[in-house]
């Protein structure tokens, strides 16, 4: 689930300027957008990329600064929004009601830090000019400046070792396992992998310069991302020790904040992207926060068939 350039967690991206490259030299790399293709390209990107409050457990409330703890691993039902979930596919789309659901410890310390590794490493050969940076595998979309590159490309271009798949091999377990929680708690063994699927990073200490880098502002997945209809956010850092603020708001039909997640390491959350829960991003008043979102769709047109199929063979 975007509003800004990179809008880490669940959206993020109102729209990034492109630029086709068609090769050229390391520095013609560098100095414009290799075109990145797929959902990055839609004039609103929602990156689910996550989201936030501290303790050890999920917390849930009216406001922001009031909020009460729910159990992790219990289902929180919502009536789902008509308008969002009006394609029916079997053992798929949500059936009697839509729900939200947070999991403590669902990534294990070892796999946060080979997928923290793995953003670190990608996200050292661009990074955006104000404040969110965007790495999807997938489709190669790198934020660099106020653009995309394609990272894949800038590997070749730059001499650079590319992924290998034993180095991306904690991301495809992970997500694998994030697959199977969905069909055990929504019952969506039909669903699929989708575009975007990307890490994010928000660094408090660059300020927006560009409207894309507002990442603050209210979306419904849905809208921003059409394909969507379920949105996982798997948090890489921890609210009040990595940074501060960062929160996941959730906003009842006035559009206050009624409900409230503070991102910790491991921490699964997956919810219906639908316009049941509009939701936004607290603002980061400090540090860094690291978060992976991942989607899944019901159309197996917008499927992702190997989100790994660009990664290097090991040597």
């Amino acid at each position: 689930a975007t509003n800004a350039r990179a809008y880490p967690g669940s959206c993020f991206m109102r729209g990034r300027r492109n630029a086709e490259t068609k090769g050229g030299t390391v520095s013609e790399a560098k100095g414009r957008a290799v075109s990145a293709s797929g959902p990055w390209k839609s004039s609103r990107l929602c990156i689910a990329v996550g989201i936030l409050l501290v303790g050890v457990s999920l917390f849930f409330g009216r406001r922001p600064d009031d909020v009460l703890a729910l159990p992790t691993g219990v289902l929180d039902k919502r009536q789902c929004s008509r308008a969002s979930h009006r394609k029916v596919v079997s053992k798929c789309t949500p059936q009697r009601s839509c729900g939200r659901i947070a999991m403590d410890g669902f990534a294990s310390d070892a796999e946060v830090e080979s997928l923290t590794a793995i953003a670190a490493r990608g996200m050292a050969m661009g990074g955006g000019s104000g404040g969110p940076t965007i790495l999807d595998l997938q489709s190669g979309a790198l934020s660099k400046d106020d653009q995309f590159v394609d990272i894949w490309v800038l590997f070749n271009v730059t001499g650079t070792r590319a992924f290998t798949r034993s180095e991306l091999s904690a991301y495809h377990q992970v997500v694998g396992r994030i697959q199977e929680a969905l069909d055990e708690h929504f019952g969506a063994e039909r669903a699929f992998l989708t575009s975007p699927t990307f890490f994010s990073r928000i660094s408090a200490d660059k300020p927006p310069l560009i409207p894309n880098d507002e990442y603050w502002h209210s979306h419904v997945d849905t809208l921003q991302y059409r394909s969507f209809v379920y949105t996982g956010l798997l948090y890489l850092s921890t609210a009040g020790v990595d940074f501060e603020g960062g929160r996941l708001l959730f906003e009842g039909d006035g559009g206050e904040a009624e409900a409230a997640v503070s991102p910790r390491k491991g921490r699964l959350v997956l919810f219906t992207s639908g316009a049941e829960f509009p939701h936004r991003v607290e603002t980061v008043s400090s540090g860094t926060r690291l978060a992976l979102t991942v989607a899944f769709t019901c159309d197996k047109r917008a499927a992702i068939e190997n989100f790994l199929e660009r990664a290097i063979d090991d040597s």
